[in-house]
């Protein structure tokens, strides 16, 4: 299934290779929301939002970090890694209850 997390890991890592610098790029989508002043990229793919969620964490922006990260979760609602980046950036925003919550609901949808 297009969700499943196997198929998700595949689809991020062909997506950073094929847009690295390019405007699909985490680093591309999250100057498109810096430019837009938006909290979300407009992509075509969901992995785009979790790109740019990866981009935002690692400059602590975190808003754009949160946001993108929750499109891609919602969207890809099996998708470990982009839980796993939207943990990642609540904590780092100092919201570790957030977090907290968001690990738990992780745990439980664990096969």
């Amino acid at each position: 299934a297009g969700d499943d997390p196997a198929w998700v890991d595949l689809r991020v890592a062909i997506a950073r290779l094929r847009h690295q610098d390019g405007d699909g790029s985490g680093a591309s989508l999250l100057a498109q929301c810096h430019r837009r002043n938006t909290l979300t990229p407009e992509v075509a793919d969901p992995v785009g939002y979790l790109l740019c969620a990866e981009s935002a964490t690692a400059l602590q922006a975190w808003p754009i970090a949160i946001a993108s990260a929750r499109k891609a979760a919602d969207a890809m609602p099996r998708s470990a890694s982009a839980r796993e980046v939207e943990i990642r950036a609540h904590l780092g925003a100092g919201r570790s209850a957030d977090a907290a919550r968001l690990a738990r609901r992780l745990v439980e949808q664990l096969p």
